[in-house]
């Protein structure tokens, strides 16, 4: 069997290096540069892992969410649980809960999430017990805007204006 050796190059001097010797992600960027189709990689939490358990409740529908981090510090999972067992809006926050944590574990950003998710409108909807998040236009809304206060940087936080306070104007459409 032939054996092939592969090299990249990096740098102004534009030297070639070993495809083994480079960095992880420098690697997969240059086997992509070249065509090479690399599917993504989930990177799952170790099997023991801190977590934050966040109660919340939403014009009266509470609920739990707990973030499964990563070593660094980092979320990898979430669980999201309503108080009322057995309700449509529980399953549909348990399915939410599992799409974000592949999300995550994908390499999706964070930020991303909270873009796509922030603002959303339906209900349950209205005034929260918490102060820094008081009113939320849906779980969804309140789920990444708490998680982006929690695990982003004060600048990225104003950037995506995670403080805004949404309207509960019902929109009439007769």
């Amino acid at each position: 069997m032939a054996e092939y050796n592969l090299y990249a190059t990096k740098g102004p001097s534009r030297r070639k290096i070993p495809l083994r010797e480079l960095p992880e992600g420098d690697l997969v960027k240059s086997l992509q540069l070249a065509g090479v189709n690399i599917p993504p990689q989930r990177k799952r939490l170790s099997a023991t892992r801190e977590s934050i358990t966040h109660k919340f409740s939403i014009a009266g529908h509470e609920g739990y969410l707990t973030v499964g981090l990563y070593q660094e510090g980092r979320p990898g999972e979430t669980f999201i649980t309503m108080a009322k067992e057995g309700s449509t809006v529980g399953g549909l926050m348990d399915a939410f809960g599992t799409s974000i944590s592949l999300c995550l574990q994908y390499g999706v950003p964070l930020r991303v999430l909270i873009e796509k998710y922030r603002g959303s409108r339906f209900e349950p909807q209205g005034h929260t017990e918490n102060p820094e998040i008081a009113v939320a236009s849906s779980i969804t809304d309140y789920i990444v805007r708490w998680m982006g206060k929690q695990f982003l940087p004060e600048d990225v936080q104003r950037e995506l204006n995670l403080n805004y306070q949404p309207s509960l104007e019902i929109e009439n459409h007769d």
